[in-house]
């Protein structure tokens, strides 16, 4: 379950690292084409997560660079980067959207990946955008690599909440699309946003599925706990229901806290190549 926490990329670092720490990493990278793979990019790093993950599976021998807007979370990166001892990874401040990071980063890779990034760019029309910016990033015939999550509240766990809180949780989707805030369901747009942006060779498929299965993993349903009436209170509002947000919230913690509860949100990788030409 995504907590409002991830709501924006302005997301705190300790709450992409407890989402991070319930999901497989490990697994999620192992998925890339890591062939050949020597210098390795993720934009929107956050608390760098995925970034130590991949500098792992790649060995030292790769040079493994995080880019973020936020530099607190990039001093939490370098931080448990440091922990980790990891020797080939750094970070960089930059915005992807910015003609200024080229110059800062002043290489090109042969692998640029980005996770749950391009669902905070569909709604404001610059997700293409954004996947062009990766393959200017990629060295020619480079790769680029992007996951995002199919979160289809109200549909993803069984038993069924009660009626009030499913009403609001089938809302969700549609009203933060409408606000233009996040597009949950990124992951199935995934194979449309690679082919239209111009990328050859797409390949889109299930990494991973984030579960939460009678309570566990703990670190999920610590992070889905969080700031759960920040999320609920658009969509309650939309349903002129505000009055009994609170009754929603915890309920919602009461269901994740349960152990008879599971819920299922699929992790979709979508990767293609960039042209062969400089």
């Amino acid at each position: 379950m995504i907590g409002m926490s991830t709501i924006d990329r302005q997301a705190e670092p300790d709450a992409l690292e407890t989402q991070a720490r319930g999901e497989n990493l490990t697994e999620l990278v192992s998925q890339l084409p890591m062939a050949g793979v020597r210098t390795i990019l993720e934009v929107g790093c956050g608390s760098g997560a995925l970034t130590r993950a991949l500098a792992m599976a790649a060995g030292p021998g790769t040079r493994v660079v995080g880019v973020d807007v936020r530099t607190t979370s990039l001093t939490v990166a370098s931080r448990c980067a440091s922990r980790s001892g990891l020797t080939n990874i750094e970070f960089v401040h930059g915005d992807l959207l910015s003609p200024d990071l080229p110059h800062a980063l002043a290489q090109r890779f042969d692998l640029v990946v980005c996770r749950y990034f391009l669902m905070y760019l569909v709604p404001r029309d610059l997700a293409r955008t954004g996947v062009q910016r990766m393959m200017a990033l990629a060295r020619p015939g480079g790769l680029v690599a992007c996951y995002e999550v199919d979160a289809n509240f109200g549909a993803d766990r069984f038993p069924p909440p009660s009626a009030g809180l499913q009403r609001v949780l089938d809302s969700i989707v549609p009203v933060y699309r409408q606000l233009k805030l996040v597009e949950w369901r990124c992951g199935i747009m995934l194979h449309h946003l690679l082919t239209a942006s111009g990328l050859s060779e797409v390949d889109v498929r299930v990494a991973d599925g984030r579960t939460i299965c009678g309570t566990r993993p703990a670190a999920l349903v610590e992070h889905g706990c969080r700031d759960v009436a920040d999320l609920l209170l658009p969509c309650v509002r939309s349903l002129g229901d505000t009055d009994r947000l609170e009754e929603y919230v915890e309920e919602w913690a009461r269901y994740l806290r349960s152990p008879n509860t599971f819920l299922y949100t699929p992790i979709l990788l979508g990767t293609g190549k960039t042209s062969s030409q400089p």
